[in-house]
């Protein structure tokens, strides 16, 4: 078995003599749309399951307290 060789651009990305030699077939928007999709639906792939709504208790009826009757409320409660 033959370890991978490690290749080098002969001329770096950086240089003003780099130019890239099939750029007419490349279309830069597309390549960024398509990327674009495929993050959409991995996010889409890992998103959780919507959870069901919750189901609220029923609200208490207010009771109403006459003024004065409230001389339970300040007693101690044992």
């Amino acid at each position: 078995m033959q370890a991978a060789r490690i290749t080098m651009p002969s001329v770096p990305c950086t240089s003003k003599a780099f130019q890239y030699s099939n750029a007419v077939s490349t279309d830069v928007a597309a390549t960024f749309a398509r990327a674009r999709e495929q993050l959409a639906a991995q996010a889409a792939l890992q998103a959780p399951a919507p959870r069901p709504p919750r189901q609220r208790p029923a609200l208490m009826p207010v009771r109403r307290v006459r003024a004065g009757t409230a001389g339970h409320l300040t007693q101690p409660l044992f």
